[in-house]
């Protein structure tokens, strides 16, 4: 979505599961710069390199490792997914412990896959923020089938398109919302 807005965008997977990497391989528009390295020195000379105008997105696998808790503090920003769920508070409650050792990066939570019926999120942020000193973005994403077909079809969720009058606004919905996540980081 950023690449989209006309932002420089790289991205480096350091995930175990690779998802970037294989995401990209199968788009069906151009392919995204997707990189590797393979330790702490690769990955300062990579950050190092970076024009000022330039996007390096991280995916990490939130797991402990040194070359993740580097990564963590080479970032301008941390952007954490989380269902609005006590389980993932709970894991929030360790990787909390990993952002300590990173020297405590910015970091943000998005509220990802929660239930579209799901309106009033302020008893779980006050809950969030009396047991993590961790802030909440405005944006929300609600449970939808279009990012399983996004990644399906080799797409970003900004490049998916539909014919079907029934189907235009439930996208519309997410193509907004992610609009509205890209704008939100671009002022942090």
């Amino acid at each position: 979505a950023l690449h989209g807005k006309g932002v420089k965008v790289s991205i480096l997977d350091l995930d175990t599961q690779k998802s970037c990497y294989r995401l990209n391989m199968i788009r069906t528009k151009s392919a995204m710069v997707v990189m590797h390295i393979k330790d702490e020195v690769e990955l300062s000379l990579l950050v190092d390199s970076l024009g000022e105008d330039e996007v390096l997105i991280i995916d990490e696998g939130g797991f402990d490792s040194d070359l993740n808790e580097k990564a963590m503090r080479l970032s301008d920003l941390i952007l954490t997914p989380l269902q609005d769920s006590f389980f993932d508070i709970m894991g929030l409650k360790v990787f909390e412990g990993v952002l300590d050792r990173a020297g405590l990066p910015k970091t943000k939570l998005l509220l990802n896959m929660v239930s579209p019926n799901q309106k009033n999120f302020e008893d779980f942020e006050a809950d969030t923020n009396s047991k993590l000193n961790l802030e909440i973005l405005k944006t929300k994403f609600v449970r939808s089938n279009w990012f399983d077909y996004a990644h399906r079809e080799g797409l970003g969720i900004s490049e998916v398109r539909t014919n079907i009058k029934a189907e235009k606004q439930s996208l519309k919905r997410v193509q907004d919302a992610m609009d509205s996540l890209c704008f939100e980081l671009l002022e942090v």
